[in-house]
Order: structure tokens, then C-alpha cells, then sequence
């Protein structure tokens, strides 16, 4: 063969060649067999139908040490750092599965692009075309050979056999705290369904003698599975034992799973009477769900639009192990959510369960 065809064929990335996991930073850790490859630099996929024109390389404006410095070559000379790390690797590592590896931290919002041409965001998310560019020389050096990889990001949602395995995600924590913050909300943190119960009871007592109109939000992707079923057997009581307390109370449900998931959103009629609690969330199944970010937004949203709020405390109560996607997916967004939310004069106090 061509010394030009053996040594682009070197340069070809497998799936069997590279794996990727989700981060608690926020972001995918992709590690990548190194054999005779001098570098990897990320960049817009070549197979993505929707692309036109040149593929530019991916950055972030976040220094992280695993790439931050890393440095680039283009048109001969190193690039002069600023603020934009590009997502590049010419430092292997040892790897127990690939022998020596590159590895590249994706933020879950990639930058590419220039103003005077085209630039933009990404959000890598299931279903996101990415291409590994690997170079025969270092420092994504394009005076040797290189050969463009495309993928597509296919994720798979685990569930931990044993619920005390799981992580506080930081995204997570954040968003859902500053979601409490910007409503006048409460945000807790709890280790499982049990103690999420418990953080119910606290705000049910601090709500006696007023009517309340309380609308329980719930993730029902797979990483859930425990925590849903142990608030199966523990909230109906809960607020059976509570309703007396109260001049009125209504309950009302939505769950919520992610795009190309079964549903989207689900929501029920506030349970005035007390007695079907139970019965919806018996009936709730937990499955689907992807990367870590879910329809956080889109739930609150139906949870806002889709009941007629009457109560003296109103009250949404979030319970979820993910955050919200960091760009919007559809066309619901926080402003939109948290403009509805100040409107019915609506709280939203958030309960953070670890993944």
C-alpha cells in the first residue's frame, strides 16, 4: 500500500478503541487508545447533515487542568494562548484498558467558530455528532497526516445496585440551588426517597393552618429507581397524616423524563379529595434518560401553566439527580419558567438526590 494509505489507516479510532464516561465536573471524560497517533483534537463532525463548510476544532472558555494546557499548532506556529482551550491532547497517559491513552475532557457546552465566519455553541448530549480528528504529529499539527473519526454519542443511563454509590453531580447542585434561590425557594439535599420524605415533612410543617397548593415534580429516569420507589411508600402517608393541619390542601403531580424518552412531561389534576395521591405514583415507572442533564425546565413549566393556583402557599417541590440541559433543547428556557413562576407568585424549593 501507499505510505500515505498506511499511515492514515494508523490513525483510524474504533469503537473499540476509546470510551467515554460522564464527569460529576459536568462533561464527558473520553479516553482514547494511543497506538502510533501523535495527538487528537475534537472538532465538528464530518458526517453530521447538517454541516456546511469547514469543520472547526471545539473549545471551551473554562480552563480545566486535564487539557487545559495543552498547547496547538497551526499553520506551522504555536497558537498564542487566550481564553479558548481547545479540546486537544498530545500528552498519553497510562491506561489500565488501552496501555497509554489520550484523554479530553467535553464540557457539556462546546464553542467553535470565528465572528467574522461562523461560530456558535453545541450542547453533547445523546444523538450529538463529535469527530476525533488524530493526527500523526503532536500538537494537532496538520503538516503531517491526519484522518478525521466521526462519531455519534450514544449514552446509556446506570443504575448503581447499591444507592449509596452515587455522587452529588456539581451541575447539579448548582442549577437546582440556584433554581430554589431565584423563586425565594428552599434547597436540600437528601441521600434517598426516605429523606426526601423527611424534607417534605419539614415544609408541610412550616405550611399549618393555610391552604396550599403543592405540585411534586419528579425525575423519573432510570437512575431514580430507588428513590422513587421508597417515596412510593412513604409520601402518601406522610401527607395523609398532614392534611388535617391544613384549611385546604391540594397535591398535584409531574413527572418528567427527557427528549427521545417515552414522554417528555406528564402532568396530573391537583388531588383535592386526598385520595389518588397514592394510586399516581404507584402507577409511575421509571426508565429512559441519558446523559446527566434532563427536561428540568420543560417540567417546571408544565408544572407552572398547567394547574389553576388558587392556595395562600404555592409551592412546586423538585426532586431530581440531574440538572437542566445548559441550552435549551426546545423552546422553553429558565426566563421563561422563572418569569411564569414570579407571576403566580409561586416557590420552587428543590430537593438534590446524588446520581
Amino acid at each position: 500500500f501507499p505510505t500515505s494509505l498506511v499511515a492514515q489507516s494508523a490513525l483510524t479510532i474504533g469503537v473499540d478503541d476509546l470510551r467515554i464516561d460522564e464527569s460529576v465536573e459536568g462533561g464527558y471524560l473520553l479516553t482514547i487508545r494511543k497506538g502510533a497517533i501523535g495527538s487528537v483534537l475534537l472538532t465538528e463532525s464530518t458526517r453530521n447533515p447538517q454541516q456546511e463548510g469547514p469543520a472547526y476544532s471545539y473549545y471551551t472558555e473554562n480552563y480545566r487542568a486535564i487539557n487545559g494546557d495543552e498547547r496547538r499548532i497551526l499553520d506551522g506556529e504555536y497558537l498564542e494562548p487566550t481564553n479558548r482551550y481547545y479540546l486537544v491532547d498530545s500528552t498519553p497517559e497510562p491506561d489500565a484498558q488501552f496501555g497509554e491513552a489520550f484523554r479530553i475532557f467535553i464540557p457539556y457546552v462546546v464553542q467553535y467558530g470565528f465572528s467574522a465566519t461562523r461560530q456558535g455553541k453545541v450542547s453533547v448530549h445523546h444523538g450529538t455528532f463529535i469527530n476525533l480528528r488524530a493526527f500523526a504529529l503532536p500538537f494537532a499539527d496538520y503538516r503531517g497526516q491526519y484522518r478525521d473519526n466521526p462519531f455519534v454519542v450514544r449514552i446509556v443511563q446506570a443504575v448503581a445496585d447499591d444507592p449509596l454509590e452515587g455522587r452529588f453531580i456539581n451541575l447539579t447542585v448548582e442549577n437546582l440551588s440556584d433554581i430554589a434561590n431565584q423563586s425565594n425557594g428552599d434547597s436540600f439535599r437528601a441521600t434517598d426517597g426516605i429523606e426526601v420524605a423527611r424534607h417534605i415533612e419539614r415544609l408541610l410543617q412550616r405550611w399549618r393552618g393555610q391552604s396550599v397548593d403543592m405540585v411534586l415534580v419528579l425525575d423519573t429516569t432510570r437512575s431514580m429507581r430507588n428513590d422513587i420507589e421508597q417515596l412510593k411508600s412513604e409520601l402518601p402517608m406522610l401527607i395523609a397524616n398532614y392534611r388535617s393541619t391544613f384549611s385546604a390542601l391540594r397535591v398535584g403531580l409531574t413527572v418528567y423524563r427527557d427528549y427521545d424518552d417515552e414522554y417528555l412531561v406528564r402532568t396530573d389534576s391537583f388531588d383535592t379529595a386526598g385520595d389518588q395521591l397514592s394510586t399516581r405514583l404507584a402507577a409511575v415507572q421509571v426508565a429512559g434518560g441519558r446523559d446527566e442533564p434532563e427536561a428540568v425546565f420543560e417540567a417546571l413549566h408544565e408544572a407552572v401553566t398547567s394547574y389553576r393556583w388558587q392556595a395562600e402557599e404555592r409551592a412546586i417541590i423538585l426532586v431530581a439527580d440531574g440538572p437542566p440541559h445548559p441550552l435549551p433543547r426546545g423552546n422553553i428556557d429558565a426566563q421563561i419558567v422563572f418569569k411564569q413562576v414570579a407571576t403566580n407568585n409561586i416557590r420552587i424549593h428543590t430537593i438534590i438526590l446524588p446520581r
